[in-house]
Order: structure tokens, then C-alpha cells, then sequence
């Protein structure tokens, strides 16, 4: 565990927060894009 002064807790939940919205649009994206390849490689098959 690491040691957040109380003064930037908010800010650091805040960012943690915002880290972890951007890693599921990412993973979400990823999908995706991951589909569309996919469904590419089959119509060329």
C-alpha cells in the first residue's frame, strides 16, 4: 500500500478513477477492432 497525504486523496481517486474509464474503453475498442480484423480474415478466406 502506498502513502496518499490527505490533501491529494481526492485528486489521486480522482486519477484512479479516470486510469480505470480509459483502460475499459481501451479493452472495449480493442474488442472491437479485434472483431473487424477477424471478420475481415473470413470474407478473404
Amino acid at each position: 500500500m502506498i502513502y496518499i497525504p490527505k490533501k491529494l486523496e481526492d485528486e489521486v481517486k480522482a486519477s484512479v478513477e479516470r486510469f480505470f474509464k480509459i483502460k475499459e474503453m481501451l479493452e472495449e475498442v480493442a474488442a472491437i477492432n479485434l472483431e473487424r480484423l477477424l471478420g475481415k480474415k473470413k470474407k478473404d478466406v
